[in-house]
């Protein structure tokens, strides 16, 4: 038995040994596997390995082949090491025209990175530059190392690109299954509804809905970019035939499909301090749930193939992605989301901040996104109010532009 071998496992193996390793030391800071950014820290320079192209003919010892400067073995070469990252756009990239479909349509939150090579490792694939991507149940001569870091990560999954922490909380959760699901009564105290007098203000969810099927003219497919736990897509399902809803938060497309599998979930509304209330949310049965498909994705990296719908819906997206302009030209061209006669439904409060967006990327204006949008005419905007709550005694008030864009018939790519 070569003890020093390497093992070759899947992710979720590799999660699992972590998970066993930081109990059996009883660990508060718990093992994780690399990151891809620390795969490049542990590098020493250009330098590739020994053991790739059939050299040895299979896996070898961890140190037959010579540490690097760094002092680590196996950097490179002898089996790929899993990461903590979810596959995802590095800054600036684009997909080359002759092979749009290799990463893009991965870029799905259900690929993990792999790195470094392996033994059979040839090409391109046997290089520095490589970065792969496979799904976590795959076993691909695939190993892992193992991080404990000194500070905690603040928690594992802290470390993965590809993750919003941000909508990845229960917390979130709850008040977006607040907003989107709860009644006027759930979400304005009856007691102090009484006394003083909210301002009116709309479901922006249902608002949304109601504008696309307005101004839509045909009724086959929508897209709901940005969908969150899904309430504008079960609207719009009991008028178009097709639904497609893509949110970058696993939480909540997880909350969406739950909803759209059994019509009703639990959820905590926070009332104050420690005070929680628990609340159930209800599709109406009489919405056809079968005409949804529930998805993660990024805004700005979308696969090509998905294109050609009557309408598409961006709820208040814009301001929390890195760069808008990408978002919005992916709406036009050959292969656009929204198809020639379509239209697009947008609202935005503009509220950008740095730490979503840098601020040469910000748009201040409907001029502003109408620039963008060349293949499209403004035909209907309108300001639309709505609250999210946070307890009873705390709401965020917005005000909220919503824009009508119809794509031209004459509108081809330039």
């Amino acid at each position: 038995m070569q003890w020093d071998a390497p093992v070759c496992v899947n992710f979720h193996e590799a999660k699992a040994y972590c998970a066993w390793r930081t109990e059996r030391e009883d660990s508060l800071i718990p093992y994780r596997l690399l990151t891809e950014s620390e795969h490049h820290v542990l590098r020493d320079g250009n330098e590739y390995s020994w053991n790739n192209g059939l050299r040895n003919g299979g896996e070898v010892g961890v140190t037959h082949s010579p540490a690097n400067k760094k002092d680590f073995y196996d950097v490179f070469g002898n089996v790929w090491q899993w990461c903590e990252d979810y596959f995802h756009a590095l800054e600036g990239s684009t997909p080359h025209p002759y092979y749009d479909d290799f990463s893009v349509s991965c870029y799905d939150r259900q690929h993990h990175i792999i790195l470094g090579g392996s033994f059979i490792s040839t090409g391109d694939e046997a290089s520095v530059w490589a970065r792969f991507h496979f799904r976590p149940h795959f076993i691909q001569h695939a190993g892992f190392r193992i991080v404990h870091s000194e500070d905690g990560d603040r928690a594992c999954d802290a470390s993965r690109i590809g993750s919003s922490n941000t909508y990845e909380t229960q917390e979130m959760l709850d008040m977006y299954l607040l907003m989107h699901w709860g009644e006027e009564h759930q979400r304005f105290d009856p007691l102090i509804f009484t006394h003083i007098t909210f301002p009116r203000v709309a479901e922006l969810p249902i608002a949304c809905a109601e504008l696309v099927k307005r101004f839509a003219i045909g009724k086959d497919r929508v897209l709901d970019l940005g969908c969150a736990v899904g309430r504008t897509a079960f609207e719009l399902a009991v008028t178009f035939k097709e639904i497609v809803g893509i949110d970058y938060s696993q939480k909540f497309i997880d909350a969406a499909r739950h909803l759209q599998q059994h019509g009703t979930l639990e959820y905590t509304r926070k009332d104050q301090r420690m005070q929680k209330t628990k609340i159930t949310a209800i599709v109406n049965p009489s919405i056809a749930c079968h005409r949804i498909r529930f998805e993660v994705g990024d805004a700005c990296s979308l696969p090509l193939d998905l294109k050609d719908f009557d309408a598409v819906v961006l709820a208040n997206v814009l301001c929390r992605l890195p760069k808008p302009s990408i978002c919005l030209k992916r709406m036009q061209g050959h292969n656009g989301l929204v198809k020639a006669g379509g239209i697009l439904v947008m609202t935005t409060p503009f509220s950008w901040l740095p730490q979503y967006t840098p601020s040469d990327h910000w748009l201040n204006s409907v001029k502003d996104i109408g620039d963008i949008l060349t293949d499209f005419d403004l035909i209907h905007q309108e300001e639309i109010p709505f609250m999210i709550r946070e307890h009873r005694r705390k709401f965020e008030y917005i005000i909220t532009l919503a824009t009508v864009w119809k794509r031209r018939l004459s509108s081809i790519e330039t």
